[in-house]
């Protein structure tokens, strides 16, 4: 396979992303050296940088838990999270070189992501460049495209001098203010940065009066946490599809076509990979949508409008609340005679495509 190989510019020299993996959700993200059980210092700071509130990889690659695994150790700081960012979004869509795979460009990279995606000022990048003078001598013979991607700031202080002396002169620097900026370069999907909240109604409105205040208490106290939590790691009832799917860029063995006339009309129904709960989605044949969600604690549910349709062989669709208020992608494809539903992340999950019933038309 050809793809784009990450390395992270340590000051200890240069250390690729070798493969990430998903995981079961209930268990935290964790970083190792490839193929050992050498857990880093880093694990505790990258399974933050994973799992909300903090982190940010769950809210826009919809999976909580991953192993990443690199070449080498990195002990301290927060430069490697450039790094881990983009090759999380070169692997969702099975563009990243990982174990022994081929790859037709290498990007050399250095720099934290902010919650906001924002890509501030590091230190030491003289030192890291210097550390990969082997590297890039080794990938100009290879005559392997390479890239260094550095914070704006950074890469206005590069000396052209230090460039010439450690080899790097052959590769092309991109300044980066956000880690949309790579998205861009690397032609990847861009990113909405926003999560709306959702909110409830009850299902049961008769109740005695102490009954019904202690439920309104009960619903109330489980939706903050339900918007508080809005990306709580998804229900581990997923599987992973097979590896031969992502050896490069997926496509649907489906036509567009046969897409639209699958799904118009019908119902797609699952558990939610933001709220691990049951949903109900009814899909119309002019492009409207509704859903029911069932909410996390609670004997309440949800509804919401959007609409859906399909694009690049691919159902998509976008609720003013539901899947936090964004666009939302999956890919429809037909495997030893099923039809299949699979997260752009590679991740197969158990949605099942029904016909159509009244109970969920319309909120």
């Amino acid at each position: 396979m050809s793809g784009v190989r990450v390395v992270i510019a340590t000051t200890r020299g240069p250390i690729e992303v070798r493969r990430i993996s998903l995981e079961h959700s209930d268990v935290s993200s964790a970083a190792c050296i490839e193929n050992t059980d050498a857990e880093l210092p880093i694990s505790a700071a990258y399974n933050s940088f994973v799992r909300p509130p903090t982190g940010i990889i769950q809210r826009y690659f919809e999976h909580g838990a991953y192993l990443l695994e690199l070449s080498d150790r990195i002990d301290v700081g927060d430069s490697w999270k450039l790094g881990a960012f983009i090759a999380h979004a070169l692997q969702n869509v099975g563009r990243l070189a990982m174990g022994s795979d081929e790859c037709d460009q290498v990007i050399w990279v250095s720099g934290d992501v902010q919650r906001d995606l924002g890509v501030p000022e590091v230190a030491h990048i003289d030192e890291k460049l210097r550390r990969s003078a082997v590297l890039f001598a080794d990938l100009s013979e290879r005559n392997v495209p390479f890239q260094l991607y550095l914070p704006a700031k950074n890469a206005e202080r590069l000396d052209d001098a230090l460039l010439r002396e450690v080899g790097a002169a052959n590769g092309s620097v991109v300044p980066v203010t956000s880690a949309g900026d790579m998205l861009e370069a690397l032609a990847l999907p861009s990113l909405v940065t926003e999560t709306n909240t959702i909110p409830v109604q009850s299902r049961r409105w008769f109740k005695p009066v102490a009954a019904t205040a202690a439920t309104v208490v009960i619903v109330l106290a489980a939706s903050t946490l339900f918007w508080l939590k809005l990306e709580r790691p998804p229900a581990p009832a997923a599987k992973l599809a097979s590896p031969n799917l992502f050896r490069k860029p997926f496509r649907s063995n489906l036509s567009t076509k046969t897409i639209v006339a699958l799904l118009s009309s019908k119902n797609v129904e699952g558990i939610s990979t933001v709220t691990g709960t049951r949903f109900v989605m009814h899909l119309g044949e002019n492009g409207e949508a509704t859903v029911k969600l069932d909410i996390p604690s609670t004997d309440a549910v949800m509804h919401d409008r959007g609409r859906w349709w399909v694009e690049n062989r691919k159902y998509c669709y976008k609720f003013s609340r539901f899947g936090t208020g964004r666009k939302r992608c999956r890919h429809v494809f037909e495997e030893n005679g099923k039809i299949m539903i699979m997260l752009l992340s590679g991740r197969i999950v158990d949605w099942k495509i029904s016909p159509a019933r009244k109970d969920i038309k319309s909120p």
